[in-house]
């Protein structure tokens, strides 16, 4: 298979946060909640007691590899008062992503509310996005959208809060607390993770935890499965053969599955990934 090496901007052999297995396993693990509240209260403003008594949900992750994801990796949270915090890690920017943001607030907004219940019952969200491209609607690290009046910024309701941090506006001095996070979760080097760790308690407890988690062998097979997962499909954006953007190009459905499966194949992707999306069964995708 081919190795698609830096194609996240970081080798595979190489540890970091931008990694979605390694992201979750840090931040989602019940003996880390204390280092998920730390990064919560710096992005958010919140404060750390306020979040003492936050629920991390869907905290297991699956045994299988990351061949067979069938959803988004993400980190979500409950706190005491109902607020829901969601956190996403996103190495490449899409023409579509504020939509796609906007689609999963609404999701998560709605979750687990029920026909019979009043409005007053749903809750504040909030969605955090890290980012390893470039936003483009603002040359700031840090962007907070929210429900405001055109003119006057008069806050309509508070129940929409949405944080984008573009991780590649990290200056290389002065670093903020914020910022000094950011470049935790960013880098590849160990050395930075140290230095950024000899100041701060809570960062030194999470780069320990990531000395143990890179010693493992299982864990860093997930994590390299995951790695091939996130490339993988940044291969299908890239090259325009996502099997939603076939459509109407004026051929079978069938014909379809195998167009773009012929495509996979010859960017060497995993088998199981391509029968997947496609849903072709591995000894037709074999007969390709």
């Amino acid at each position: 298979m081919q190795d698609y090496i830096n194609c996240l901007g970081y080798d595979k052999t190489q540890l970091t946060l931008r990694n979605d297995y390694a992201f979750k396993w840090l931040f989602g693990k019940e003996e880390n909640k204390d280092i998920l509240i730390a990064l919560l209260s710096i992005i958010t403003g919140i404060k750390k007691e306020d979040l003492q008594e936050i629920t991390v949900e869907n905290t297991y992750l699956s045994k299988q590899h990351y061949t067979e994801k069938t959803g988004i990796l993400d980190i979500k949270a409950v706190l005491k008062n109902g607020k829901r915090i969601s956190i996403e890690m996103q190495n490449k920017w899409q023409t579509d992503y504020a939509k796609r943001v906007l689609f999963y607030w609404s999701k998560r907004y709605i979750e687990n509310f029920k026909q019979s219940q009043a409005y007053r019952n749903l809750n504040k969200t909030i969605l955090i996005t890290l980012l390893n491209e470039r936003f483009p609607y603002s040359d700031k690290v840090h962007s907070i959208y929210k429900l405001l009046e055109e003119k006057e910024h008069t806050p309509l309701d508070d129940i929409l809060e949405i944080h984008f941090l573009d991780m590649t506006k990290i200056q290389e001095y002065d670093l903020s607390e914020l910022e000094k996070w950011l470049l935790f979760i960013k880098t590849t080097k160990d050395e930075v993770r140290e230095m950024l760790a000899e100041k701060d308690k809570t960062m030194k407890k999470a780069n320990e935890a990531l000395g143990r988690f890179w010693s493992n062998k299982e864990e860093r097979e997930k994590y390299e499965a995951e790695f091939r997962y996130e490339c993988d499909m940044a291969s299908l954006r890239e090259d325009g053969i996502d099997i939603g953007m076939r459509k109407g190009i004026g051929i079978g459905h069938q014909d379809e599955k195998i167009y773009i499966a012929k495509n996979m194949i010859n960017k060497h992707m995993d088998i199981n990934l391509i029968s997947q999306l496609t849903d072709l069964s591995v000894d037709e995708i074999m007969r390709l």
